[in-house]
């Protein structure tokens, strides 16, 4: 049986060990179903404290990761080779395991690039990944019209349409004021389901 092989890039790896470890993926990994490998992106900064986040560009509230010691773990990981991504973030839309085999059965492999900011805007990154797959779908809690989604939306349809296999697909919140409700809120907000379903249109499937 062939393992799977995956490399976690975290500042927290004794965490993701420790955690995993009791679980069903800790008992696929004691017989030999899959390889967990839980990376350090501190030993990859070049900062001699081992420092990988900083300031907001502009300034502001909150805290960003420093691109360099992620690209450069990402980079040592896979050698260079390009292997499938998954970068995740505490906020957003969760993508369960029922939908990414959803996805798998049908042969359908897509590369999630997650913007840590706006402004300035990862551009390359952008022009990279649709250079690649030939096809971006945008996805956002915020609403649908007159948002950062519905922008860079706009970007990748003027200066990289002759790259696009099919229209930039938007999965974005409903256009209307957010609700207080938790139900209402929930129904606001786009869900996996909804993710699935722009990944199916986009490669006409």
């Amino acid at each position: 049986m062939r393992t799977t092989r995956f490399h976690v890039l975290t500042l927290f790896p004794e965490m993701i060990v420790q955690g995993l470890s009791p679980s069903v993926i800790g008992r696929a990994c004691e017989k030999n179903i899959i390889s967990l490998n839980a990376v350090n992106i501190r030993d990859y900064s070049t900062d001699r404290h081992g420092k990988t986040d900083d300031y907001p560009y502009g300034g502001g509230a909150g805290m960003l990761m420093q691109a360099q010691p992620v690209y450069d773990a990402h980079k040592a990981v896979t050698g260079g080779k390009k292997i499938r991504t998954i970068y995740v973030t505490p906020q957003g839309i969760p993508f369960t395991q029922a939908k990414a085999e959803e996805l798998a059965k049908e042969g359908i492999s897509v590369e999630v690039l997650d913007l840590r900011t706006l402004v300035p805007l990862d551009w390359d990154a952008i022009v990279k990944s649709v250079s690649k797959t030939h096809n971006a779908i945008v996805i956002s809690e915020e609403v649908k019209r007159g948002s950062y989604a519905a922008e860079i939306s706009a970007q990748i349809a003027e200066e990289l349409f002759d790259e696009l296999d099919a229209p930039v697909e938007r999965v974005c919140g409903l256009n209307i004021v957010s609700p207080f409700s938790p139900t209402l809120e929930d129904e606001n907000f786009p869900h996996p389901a909804d993710i699935v379903k722009a990944v199916k249109r986009v490669l006409n499937r």
